[in-house]
């Protein structure tokens, strides 16, 4: 509930993890918000994603890598810092998706094996990020690794997170 849109992409406080680290995140050629990353960790454990939350351009992201979730548009996006309130109930939506799940099959937008582009907002930070062993670089703010799944894709995402902020 209550995420923003992907980094790079449209939306009010779009990111994906940190708004300082990332300019963009690429896995396996898609785009990637935090509901591909997280609701793609979910579906590794066998959990669907029912419903999700968030502006128009959040919902947009959702509906194209989730068909099947239900989109609850809670705001539409006039910009990075605005936004028009929408006043949609979200207990009421989340309810009927529970109740039309059903049999409805577990899937993610991206599956193992991983690859994963980020375009880093500084140089610095991808000439960190390039000291692990698990990162090529390539480009001045563009790097890469290959998870083998989407919880040590999140956990990496989440050391380069740290290491921005502490540069």
């Amino acid at each position: 509930m209550g995420y923003h849109g992907a980094a790079g992409e449209y939306g009010v406080l779009a990111h994906t993890i940190s708004g300082l680290a990332f300019a963009e995140i690429k896995m396996n050629g898609e785009i990637v918000g935090e509901p591909t990353l997280f609701a793609g960790y979910a579906t590794e454990i066998g959990v669907l994603l029912l419903a999700a939350s968030g502006d128009d351009h959040l919902c947009k992201e959702v509906a194209h890598q989730f068909p099947h979730a239900r989109q609850i548009i809670t705001k539409t996006s006039l910009g990075a810092g605005a936004s028009k309130t929408s006043h949609h109930r979200i207990q009421d939506a989340v309810k009927q998706a529970v109740q039309a799940a059903g049999n409805t099959e577990v899937s993610s937008p991206c599956t193992p094996p991983l690859t994963v582009e980020i375009r880093m907002m500084r140089q610095i930070f991808a000439d960190a990020a390039a000291l692990l062993p698990q990162v090529k670089r390539l480009s001045a703010n563009h790097i890469q690794f290959t998870p083998a799944d989407h919880a040590e894709a999140i956990g990496m995402l989440s050391a380069l997170t740290l290491m921005a902020s502490a540069l």
